[in-house]
């Protein structure tokens, strides 16, 4: 499948633990160079250059790239605004693109197989919750790596819609999502 108008794009997430993590009741630090750190004790998302989507802040809520990451906190690509959190925020893995895309397919890849545990691939309509729309279930007992969203039945996805991955990952594996997409 190639559109040289509209390449395939991809974007990328990891981690160790599940796919969500709650943010810290504390401030959000300024580090002085277009981005700032997110106090989120022992959050599991890995890797520079991942995504993660982040929900119930003033002031940084949406999908953001990750630029550094420590074990008690990750730093984003944003602009500083003084906010202390609550403690009920929260940092997911889902895609926020606020422009209509197609979602080609979506590749999860673990460290060891798992024994437990389904991932989910669902869009959450802006037009609610009567128009959200499960794209993928696939129990991941005895799976290590998984194809969602074959390439067969790509999926469009409106521009003010949220596409939300989940995956309580407790057997702590290391996973790799990476997410294929293409604007229309």
């Amino acid at each position: 499948m190639s559109d040289k108008n509209n390449p395939v794009q991809h974007l990328y997430c990891g981690g160790d633990n599940a796919f969500s993590a709650t943010l810290n009741n504390a401030a959000v630090t300024d580090n002085g160079n277009g981005t700032v750190k997110i106090p989120a004790t022992d959050h599991g998302f890995l890797g520079v250059g991942s995504v993660v989507y982040i929900e119930g802040t003033t002031n940084y809520d949406g999908m953001c790239e990750i630029t550094e990451v420590n074990t008690n906190d990750f730093s984003i690509k944003a602009d500083y605004v003084a906010e202390t959190l609550a403690g009920t925020e929260t940092a997911k893995v889902a895609i926020d693109f606020n422009r209509p895309i197609e979602i080609i397919e979506a590749r999860l890849h673990l460290s060891s197989a798992a024994t437990q545990d389904t991932f989910t691939a669902t869009i959450d309509s802006h037009m609610g919750a009567g128009w959200d729309f499960l794209l993928e279930s696939q129990a991941m007992n005895g799976v290590a790596d998984h194809q969602a969203v074959a390439a067969l039945s790509p999926q469009a996805i409106h521009r003010l819609d949220v596409v939300r991955f989940a995956f309580a990952n407790q057997d702590t594996r290391t996973w790799g999502l990476e997410v294929l997409y293409r604007e229309l």
